[in-house]
């Protein structure tokens, strides 16, 4: 969809736009559906330019299942750093974060600490576990790893490695 928004130059009003496409779509479609888009072209030709940037959005969401409905391509943030790493960058990220050992952790403590970082008091509530196991995860995740997510330099640490590991993971299945 190309929609001319000219006397609208403040993100929020463009954001509002996609959500009331959203609402309406979804409305008479029935339909889930995700809006991404790019830039705002200034001219025709930076059209295909806003075009690609709503496309590699699409795909920075579907990669890192983002949970808005309406994103724009300069809110991604640390997803699009990500999904631009070369991948040899990437591999050399997740050898120093995990010690070589990221295959020796399991699939649960790698979902404890995506939740963790996601939204850190509701954690154990949002994967209905105890408190205790909760814990229990994270200590082992730090035996393993040598870092605390509870210190906010490991967490990022530990978000970026996830991020990428996702990313990679995502370029194997692709043939990338």
């Amino acid at each position: 969809l190309v929609k001319d928004v000219k006397d609208r130059k403040e993100p929020s009003e463009i954001e509002n736009i996609a959500y009331r496409i959203l609402d309406n779509v979804q409305a008479e479609a029935m339909q889930q559906l995700h809006i991404r888009y790019g830039r705002l072209a200034e001219e025709l030709i930076g059209i295909s330019k806003s075009y690609e940037q709503a496309l590699q959005a699409l795909e920075i969401g579907s990669i890192f299942e983002m949970r808005h409905s309406v994103m724009a391509y300069e809110r991604l943030g640390v997803g699009r750093l990500v999904y631009e790493l070369p991948r040899e960058s990437g591999e050399r990220f997740l050898e120093e974060v995990f010690s070589g050992k990221e295959g020796e952790l399991e699939e649960e403590d790698l979902g404890t600490i995506e939740r963790f970082l996601e939204n850190i008091s509701e954690t154990a509530r949002q994967m209905y576990i105890h408190r205790n196991t909760l814990v229990y995860r994270l200590e082992r995740v730090q035996k393993m790893t040598g870092l605390d997510v509870r210190r906010f330099e490991d967490a990022m640490k530990l978000r970026l490695a996830l991020m990428i590991r996702t990313d990679l993971k995502h370029r194997s299945l692709q043939g990338l």
